[in-house]
């Protein structure tokens, strides 16, 4: 019977497995909406990957939340490195901050 649900639910629009990791990034940054929130939900009732992969976003941050302040690059970054992070930042984040 769960197969055949979630053959059913695997059918649905808006349930694929890019839209699920979008979502999963997106839910470490910002409140999904809640829409977003049932469409995240029935979709990792039925696909075991996705849950891992969210799973591993959420123990990757908590990683860098714990030991990127204690990291450094040796001799720092060049200005030239510094200028093409600000750069790339203001072009990919929302409102270019």
């Amino acid at each position: 019977m769960f197969r055949r649900f979630s053959a059913t639910l695997s059918r649905l629009p808006g349930l694929s497995c890019r839209r699920a990791t979008q979502l999963s990034a997106k839910a470490l940054d910002t409140p999904l909406s809640p829409g977003e929130r049932v469409e995240w939900f029935c979709h990792h009732l039925i696909c075991r990957t996705c849950r891992n992969y969210g799973g591993h976003l959420r123990l990757m941050r908590a990683w860098f939340r714990e030991f990127g302040p204690k990291l450094e690059v040796p001799g720092g970054l060049s200005a030239t490195c510094k200028e093409e992070i600000k750069a790339r930042l203001q072009i990919e984040l929302p409102g270019g901050k």
